[in-house]
Formats: structure tokens, sequence, C-alpha cells
């Protein structure tokens, strides 16, 4: 995906058809990161560590398991109709190359993935908790952005400074250290998490 021609290659419709792939190459679903993780991490013992785990699930094209976007969806299911973009091309377009229905099952999907690394984050800390690490563990949950359904004439992100994409609410546990409970209302940005940690 570094290079034009692969970027073409994986945005190609008959590319994608061919192999069957309506996802984007490459990207490990939250379940299998979360076990790679809890592996990794199960080899540490008493030894402090620190661990990163990028979740892709809730990012543009939107594919929540069949499942889960059942329960999302409205009278008129999805099915995959991710495959009519793009995989690079969604931030060039604007609220005008959606109807009002296809942008309310685009929300739908969101609203499924958002559900589904939600199970799966509850999983990972449901397991951590059962090893008896979670009580001595820092969680940080975040994201680098929000994405835009039409407002401001706008889809996906990556193309305004609006506070769809902005606003996106950190969430801590730190049992003992953090107290449970308290919302600051002050904005704040990304960039002071590490000293907060």
């Amino acid at each position: 995906l570094s290079t034009s021609l692969g970027r073409s290659l994986t945005n190609s419709l008959w590319f994608r058809h061919l192999t069957g792939n309506e996802d984007v190459i490459g990207r490990v679903r939250a379940e299998h990161l979360d076990d790679r993780f809890l592996d990794w991490e199960s080899g540490h013992g008493e030894t402090p560590f620190f661990g990163f785990i990028n979740y892709y699930d809730a990012h543009q094209p939107f594919m929540p398991a069949e499942d889960i976007e059942r329960r999302f969806a409205g009278p008129t299911p999805r099915k995959n109709e991710v495959k009519w973009y793009g995989l690079h091309e969604i931030q060039r377009w604007t609220q005008d190359d959606w109807t009002a229905p296809q942008i309310q099952r685009e929300m739908d999907a969101y609203d499924g993935s958002i559900a589904e690394l939600d199970q799966d984050i509850d999983r990972l800390l449901r397991e951590l908790e059962r090893r008896g690490d979670l009580a001595n563990t820092i969680v940080v949950i975040t994201a680098d952005h929000g994405d835009q359904f039409g407002e401001h004439g706008l889809m996906d992100h990556g193309n305004s400074l609006y506070t769809q994409l902005l606003h996106v609410p950190p969430m801590i546990l730190a049992p003992g250290r953090a107290p449970s409970g308290v919302v600051v209302n002050e904005s704040v940005t990304l960039r002071d998490l590490p000293a907060t940690i």
C-alpha cells in the first residue's frame, strides 16, 4: 500500500472481487490483535510493560461482523455496500456524492463497528482481570479522529477541522490511581497523554 501501483491495485473493484476481499488489505481485526497482545503479555510475569494496540475496526471502511451489523442496520441493510467506493478515495467525497439512505447505512455500519470493538475491548479487559493484571494496569482508550456523516456537507475524515473530527473522548482506567466517574469538561489534547500517564 506504500506504492502508487499497490494503492491502484487494492482500490480496483476487479482485484477486490477477484480476491474476495472487500476489506482493507492487511487489516487485522481487534479480536486477533487482542489474542496477540494477551499471548505477548502472558510472557512478562511481574515485569512492568507498555503495550499499544492500534485497532482499525472502527475505521473506514466500516465492516462490522454480520450479526452485529444486523443490530444497527435500518430497513435497507448495507450488505457490504463498501465495494462501490475506492478505499482511498472516500476523503475526497462530499455529502452531495451520497444519498440520504447511503449515509444512514454508513452511520449504521460505523455504529456496528464501534459496538464490535467495544465487545473486543471488553473481552480483553475481562481476560486481564481474570489473570489478576488489570488492577495493576493503566488502560487508556482514545482515537486520533472522529468521522463526518454529511455534517458540513462532508463525509469521512481528513478533510476539515470540525468538532466531529476533533472531539475524541479519551478514557482512562487506572484503579487506585485515577478517580472513577470523573469527567473533565475542558478541552484537552492527546499531546498531553504521556505526561498524564
